[in-house]
């Protein structure tokens, strides 16, 4: 069960931040197909991508990356590095 602060939805983790001196901040973070810390999350997350929609760059652009390589930069840092 996730807490109140925080909810998935269609694969992007959404947390709401807090703080006394801002209004609430909502921080998304992606989620894709492979597993944090395992030696095929990357290869595992780009695979499923590309047979979604039909390569990496239609991925990139239909998820609002603005580029391929941001893209694989976000499948590295979900991935652990």
């Amino acid at each position: 069960m996730e807490p109140n602060n925080c909810c998935q939805y269609a694969g992007l983790l959404v947390r709401r931040s807090n703080t006394a001196l801002s209004p609430p901040q909502f921080l998304v973070t992606p989620r894709f197909a492979g597993t944090p810390e395992f030696s095929n999350c990357y290869g595992t997350s780009v695979s499923a991508l590309a047979r979604q929609f039909g390569g990496l760059n239609s991925a990139a652009s239909a998820l609002n990356f603005p580029s391929v390589q941001a893209l694989q930069n976000a499948i590295r840092e979900f991935c652990g590095g």
